[in-house]
């Protein structure tokens, strides 16, 4: 399993992404994850969503997350 950080510009990250597998962005709220995932589609990945709500509303569903996500809100 690999990420892209939203620190690095994902046009220079796409090629070493997989187009074999499915894909899931998120980030704090899902914002930045939905232009990354429309991005994707925009580059012919077929496999790939969004995570809506971000990084709590995974800790909401008692996904592990690590750190204080009530910063996040």
């Amino acid at each position: 399993m690999g990420y892209l950080s939203t620190q690095a510009p994902l046009e220079s990250r796409f090629a070493g992404l997989p187009r074999d597998c499915k894909l899931i962005t998120v980030c704090q709220v899902g914002g930045r994850s939905l232009k990354t995932t429309n991005f994707l589609m925009y580059l012919d990945f077929d496999q790939v969503a969004n995570l809506e709500g971000g990084i709590p509303k995974l800790a909401s569903k008692s996904f592990p997350v690590r750190g204080d996500v009530s910063v996040l809100q």
